[in-house]
């Protein structure tokens, strides 16, 4: 166990760096192939296997919005892109589940997708998938000790980290796993992480710099003693960084407030090495009482960064072109940029385009 005053050192390492110019970044958006779907999904799983993107489940309102008596459907569907050609086909083999907000990334070349949202209710069991089009393979892992979805994830070294989410019971977790596949590749090893500190959360954005955990804001959900659940708002700007390797689960060190809350923005956070910045696409602020959800302003168009080394939050208004700003929607890093698709575009509507995002330096 790490003492007190090693543990108020350690984070005062990591926030207490000098502060250095922040590098002003360019952003250039290439379009990708709209999905094969008129109307899109959010809440999708999502991955770079074998060179092809691949989209598993996701949910949508086909008929109407939920305000006016729209039923949500989940799908099981999974669909390639195709990176080179830039085609989309549907797989011949559907998944196991119809699911959406499940936890996921790619993990010894397989896609892990672990819980998520059902048609029957929270899921805690867990797949990997690989393959591609014409020959996928599923296999079901271990699964999650705990039946949740709407959680954060992504990919550290050999694990998947798994933060937050929502319960069975409509709160919002502080807790965490991390897991890792086995040589088999037939079972997850699961580990709990010690709890996020601040408040319990779901719909945060998650990341890593290669070696640690980042959480950046959330939002809330409380059951009170009557058992009606209620979301807080404004949503959570808290942050926090989980040190790997500080004794045997790790240590979770305070970061600097965000600007505004990014509950549900595109996630894992983007990650540029050569700037040592996290870049956050757009979010949920929970500013929006009293907006009308049948004419309902588009999301923020700002991109807020975080300077690791500078330990300072950067906020570019109007940085992100409007169609491209969405939530609950997977950020897949590919190559020198980020793949954003789909999502939510506002409340009850979903997108079927996409876009490649690179992410440069100003000259």
């Amino acid at each position: 166990m790490i003492a007190a005053h090693a543990l108020v050192f350690l984070c005062a390492v990591v926030c207490g760096c000098a502060a250095v110019p922040a590098p002003t970044p360019a952003f250039t958006y290439e379009p990708l192939p709209a999905m094969p779907e008129e109307i899109g999904v959010s809440g999708y799983s999502a991955g770079v296997v074998e060179g092809q993107l691949v989209v598993v489940g996701g949910n949508n309102f086909p008929s109407a919005p939920p305000w006016a008596g729209g039923e949500r459907q989940h799908y099981d569907t999974i669909r390639w892109l195709d990176l080179e050609r830039r085609t989309w086909r549907s797989g011949a083999t559907p998944f196991p589940i119809k699911v959406s907000y499940a936890a996921a990334g790619t993990l010894g070349g397989a896609l892990i997708i672990t819980g998520g949202a059902t048609p029957a209710g929270l899921s805690a069991r867990t797949f990997a998938l690989w393959g591609n089009e014409a020959n996928t393979t599923l296999r079901e892992l271990s699964p999650l000790p705990v039946a949740l979805s709407h959680a954060g994830s992504v990919v550290i070294g050999e694990r998947v980290y798994i933060v937050g989410g929502l319960l069975a019971n409509g709160e919002s977790t502080d807790r965490g796993w991390s897991g890792k596949l086995n040589a088999s590749r037939d079972a997850m090893e699961w580990a709990e992480l010690p709890p996020l500190p601040g408040p319990a959360r779901h719909l945060a954005v998650v990341g890593t710099d290669g070696t640690r955990l980042f959480v950046f804001s959330g939002m809330r959900s409380r059951r009170s003693p009557s058992g009606s659940v209620t979301l807080e708002k404004p949503y959570l700007r808290d942050a926090y960084v989980l040190e790997l390797g500080s004794g045997d689960r790790g240590v979770w060190c305070p970061l600097p407030d965000l600007p505004t809350p990014v509950a549900a923005a595109p996630g894992p956070a983007a990650y540029l090495p050569s700037l040592s910045t996290f870049f956050i696409f757009g979010g949920l602020a929970g500013d929006d009482v009293g907006l009308p959800l049948d004419n309902y302003p588009p999301f923020t168009t700002a991109i807020q960064t975080y300077a690791v080394r500078e330990t300072a939050w950067h906020r570019r208004e109007t940085a992100l072109p409007v169609a491209h700003s969405r939530v609950t929607a997977s950020l897949v890093p590919w190559r020198e940029g980020f793949i954003l698709f789909a999502g939510e575009i506002a409340p009850g509507k979903r997108s079927n385009q996409g876009v490649f995002i690179r992410v440069g330096v100003s000259k």
